[in-house]
């Protein structure tokens, strides 16, 4: 199935990739926002705490176990979608091109099929493509995340074939101007 896509500065890896891959490839600095998320959630309710001095202690300590859980999902939202973001083309991608690149080139060589083995009918493959692709721009709304593998990724396939002069280190300069 063929997406209109709008083109991007960077190129595309990916269009819907699978959620164990995004959180594979989630560079350092996800990681460090989402750990400020959860740490302003503390600062937030420890000045919470400060200002309406009237909560004990126990209402203290649930407060911020609640202030971790709700900034730490959103955190991770925030992680994920800047991790989805590298593999749509949308952000700074030179470290993810090159991770698919040698997955993809290891999966060629083990005869294993690039998107995983899926047991849907293609009907059911497209349906749950339909449902994933470009689901990152709304994670604030309604989470949704791809947990199924498909074979509609619109990527060109052939260019894992061994081509090897087309690797990803020769995309880094020609689509930062583009």
């Amino acid at each position: 199935m063929v997406i209109k896509r709008d083109p991007t500065r960077f190129p595309l890896i990916d269009s819907d990739p699978h959620a164990k891959r995004v959180i594979r490839y989630m560079r350092s600095s996800d990681y460090a926002l989402w750990a400020s998320c959860i740490a302003a959630g503390q600062g937030l309710w420890f000045m919470n705490r400060r200002v309406d001095p009237k909560l004990g202690a126990y209402q203290g300590l649930i407060g911020y176990k609640i202030a971790a859980i709700v900034f730490g999902t959103g955190g991770f939202l925030w992680a994920y979608r800047n991790s989805s973001f590298r593999f749509m083309g949308i952000k700074e991608n030179a470290r993810e091109l090159q991770l698919d690149w040698e997955e993809m080139r290891a999966r060629i060589q083990d005869n294993q099929p690039l998107y995983g083995y899926s047991r849907l009918s293609d009907y059911g493959q497209s349906a749950t493509m339909r449902m994933s692709t470009n689901s990152q721009w709304m994670l604030h709304l309604v989470p949704f995340f791809n947990l199924t593998n498909h074979r509609f990724h619109d990527t060109d396939q052939d260019y894992y074939q061994g081509i090897e002069h087309l690797r990803p280190k020769d995309y880094r300069t020609s689509f930062i101007g583009a």
